[in-house]
């Protein structure tokens, strides 16, 4: 009876170590999965995020190109979060709009169909995500919403003329508003009350010095149902979207991701989506 004791005892500590490293592991290292472009797969802007991803104790998976929804929720499985990229314009025709001058253009079909179908993928299963620059404009659009197609000229028709500080071609109506110009720029953002997680992120009302390389926004009077607005520009345009009904769902507008490894405001929003992920 003592060697079927004994040889019990040896059989059952082997595996329950086992069972608690491996479920140890899974809680502490995090698989990111990064967007795929129309580059190579591993190219130097997954590469980048890569990097952000591995210093803040996670694992990333580069996600190739794909248009196939099966192969989509095959090489979304496992992952515990995924970062969008930033990159061209969405195709207008997703949400139902022509491209106008100055509008759209230079979009890339395939890219746009695998980000809208991983967008809602990972809605639907509640994977974490971080959306950036078009990522945050590709999750308005695939959860059901519209764009901006160019922020000089929506600003040209819809601001009031004393807001209006430079015009930069009048055919088109290309003006800076409130002397903000969104692309090749760092600009505040202001922080609405009711934001889920950027208020706690930000740890106040104004997010400073983003970095922001846009011409194209969400457009706020087009929100896709459970889309919120978590922070707007000082000119009103949409900077930070958020999903509130699922575990950690962010929309930015600007390119954190720049700031991510030396400043450490900017680094907190990393930390806390890796901390959803684990």
């Amino acid at each position: 009876m003592k060697r079927i004791h004994m040889s019990a005892v040896n059989i059952v500590l082997p595996v329950m170590f086992t069972v608690l490293l491996v479920v140890g592991c899974s809680k502490k290292v995090p698989v990111i999965g990064i967007s795929p472009t129309n580059l190579e797969l591993g190219n130097s802007g997954q590469r980048f995020l890569g990097s952000i991803v591995d210093s803040l104790g996670g694992i990333a998976k580069y996600i190739p190109l794909t248009t196939d929804s099966i192969a989509i929720d095959s090489l979304m499985k496992g992952i515990d979060g995924i970062i969008f990229l930033g990159g061209e314009d969405v195709n207008p025709e997703w949400y139902g709009e022509k491209a106008y001058p100055c509008g759209s253009i230079g979009w890339y079909d395939q890219r746009d169909t695998c980000d809208i179908l991983m967008i809602r993928k990972a809605i639907r299963d509640n994977i974490p995500m971080i959306a950036i620059c078009r990522g945050c404009q590709a999750m308005n659009v695939a959860l059901g919403g519209g764009l901006i197609q160019d922020v000089p000229t929506y600003h040209g028709t819809n601001s009031l003329p004393e807001d209006i500080t430079e015009v930069i071609d009048s055919v088109h109506n290309r003006v800076l508003s409130k002397g903000i110009r969104h692309a090749g720029s760092r600009h505040d953002l202001f922080i609405e009350k009711d934001s889920k997680w950027l208020s706690d992120i930000a740890q106040g009302e104004i997010l400073d010095s983003i970095v922001s390389t846009h011409h194209q926004a969400v457009d706020p009077s087009r929100l896709g149902p459970g889309v919120s607005v978590a922070a707007y520009s000082k000119d009103s345009i949409v900077e930070v979207i958020e999903y509130k009904n699922h575990t950690f769902a962010l929309g930015i507008q600007g390119h954190p991701e720049r700031d991510a490894l030396t400043v450490p405001r900017i680094k907190r929003i990393f930390e806390v989506f890796i901390n959803h992920c684990r």
